[in-house]
């Protein structure tokens, strides 16, 4: 099946979903921030947690740049996502870039194809 769409709604999608996976990275960046502050993590382990900051300000910035992209993009330009989406295993997330509502997923639940 044929799933083609314009580039730039495309564009626009993946520019959202980056902002949710930044807002999420904040929420676990001070979930971690909160536990550290009560045990004291172990030295070799700082430069991993200090790179939560690193990833959530690069999912803000990619998102941005996306979005921004997407504005330029002429919106005759279609593109064809039935073979690429196949490379995305999360329903939920494959959902919203086909361009379905938002599908809740809770913690802890399978949520692969």
């Amino acid at each position: 099946m044929s799933t083609s769409i314009p580039l730039n709604i495309l564009m626009e999608r993946l520019g959202k979903q980056l902002h949710r996976l930044a807002e999420m990275g904040a929420d676990i960046e001070d979930a971690v921030g909160r536990t550290i502050s009560r045990t004291a993590p172990s030295p070799s382990d700082l430069p991993t947690l200090q790179e939560i900051d690193n990833l959530v300000q690069s999912l803000q910035g990619l998102a941005g740049y996306v979005e921004r992209l997407a504005d330029q993009v002429d919106t005759i330009v279609r593109v064809d996502t039935s073979e690429p989406i196949r490379a995305v295993n999360q329903k939920s997330l494959a959902a919203v870039l086909i361009g379905c509502d938002t599908v809740a997923v809770e913690a802890g639940s399978a949520d692969f194809f």
